[in-house]
């Protein structure tokens, strides 16, 4: 059997389809998000479109035999992004109150209840982001720890440093009673800086989930070293 061979490149416009279809199959720490159409395809632009429709420009797909995998969307101006997302999310928040009181109940109106909460949450009591540039990096779930995350991680690094940058930050799932799965963020080379409880996630897990925000510097003297299975 020949082996799998697996490649970064580019974002390009054909792959969002690939992109979202990603999304959505591990968006609940790795299993499918389940919503009714209408809600999923509203969340699914909410949290990809910036990087399909607006500023593509610094993200990457990791390929395995010409199939889209794995992916690094990378915002190298996370204020531009943080401007850019307030009329979405203010579109999605509408939607989401219309469908707690037009149907309280199901499966949507539970999912939207807690993604608000945790929206409330981030912003009163998140972090200040602690690096210009943001990452969002997801990997098919055989895959995660392979890699293709150190592939994807060492894209970002690239594209920042080229914009000459400092570093870039994001945030991770973590489930709250598994310790190692934020040691291997370390061992990415990452450090944690501000962790909160996601409520949506831990709902969807039915386990607690916290939500990490990691930072990776790209300064040799605050500890920056190239990632494993990433040729020079």
């Amino acid at each position: 059997m020949p082996a799998v061979t697996g490649r970064v490149r580019p974002l390009a416009p054909g792959d969002a389809e690939d992109v979202r279809r990603l999304f959505v199959a591990t968006a609940a720490l790795g299993e499918p998000l389940s919503l009714p159409d209408r809600d999923l395809d509203a969340y699914v632009s909410l949290c990809l479109d910036y990087y399909l429709a607006e500023d593509g420009s610094a993200c990457g797909v990791y390929l395995e035999d010409d199939r889209v995998v794995g992916y690094a969307m990378v915002a190298l101006d996370h204020a531009a992004y943080e401007r850019w997302v307030r009329r979405p999310a203010l579109a999605w928040t509408g939607r989401a109150l219309q469908t707690l009181v037009s149907a309280p109940f199901g499966t949507a109106a539970a999912f939207s209840r807690r993604r608000l909460l945790d929206g409330v949450v981030a912003v009163t009591r998140g972090t200040s982001p602690p690096m210009p540039a943001h990452f969002h990096f997801n990997v098919e779930g055989a895959r995660r720890g392979a890699v293709a995350g150190f592939r994807l991680a060492d894209h970002a690094d690239r594209v920042v440093r080229e914009a000459g940058l400092p570093g870039y930050f994001g945030e991770v799932n973590v489930p709250a009673d598994k310790p190692g799965r934020a040691r291997a963020l370390e061992r990415l080379g990452t450090r944690i800086v501000h962790r909160q409880r996601n409520h949506t996630l831990s709902w969807l897990a039915g386990s607690p989930v916290d939500r990490v925000t990691v930072v990776r510097s790209l300064d040799p003297t605050e500890g920056w070293y190239q990632l494993p299975h990433v040729e020079a």
